[in-house]
């Protein structure tokens, strides 16, 4: 697969559930000390620096963008789309994670805290929206395949 080498900055969108819609919350850009943002950049060293609603960017037209790509894609309860930002503005979609981490450089942590929603807040709200999907029984959209 070739690709064409877009550079600018990286961002990330969050999307979660709440009262039954995905809601954006705040963008995160990401900027790495040195190089790119790859493994060691993420987990092993503490010099990457994340700004949660930095300026600079078109905000609205990328959580908009985020949430028609996860409502499209049937996402429930929690995405998070990562983009670089050329210097045009154009915001570019490198992936969408429906399962991202929540380690103390996670993104979606750090985003949810600045809307509000500290990390204890938000396991506490994926866990009851999991709940209730369960306990809504087969067939809802929420709920997950029983064992056999």
């Amino acid at each position: 697969m070739v690709e064409k080498l877009i550079t600018g900055r990286e961002i990330t969108c969050a999307v979660i559930e709440r009262d039954g819609e995905l809601a954006a919350l705040p963008l995160v850009e990401i900027n790495p000390a040195k190089g790119v943002y790859d493994y060691e950049a993420k987990y092993q060293r503490d010099d990457t620096v994340y700004t949660v609603a930095p300026s600079g960017f078109d905000t609205a037209a990328i959580q908009a963008d985020t949430l028609k790509l996860a409502e499209s894609i049937g996402v429930r309860h929690l995405a998070r789309a990562d983009y670089i930002v050329d210097d045009a503005g154009q915001h570019w979609l490198l992936e969408i994670n429906t399962m991202p981490g929540f380690t103390a450089h996670s993104l979606v942590p750090q985003a949810a805290t600045h809307a509000g929603l500290p990390m204890p807040a938000l396991c506490a709200h994926l866990a009851e929206l999991a709940l209730a999907g369960h306990q809504a029984g087969p067939g809802h959209s929420d709920s997950s395949p029983s064992p056999r």
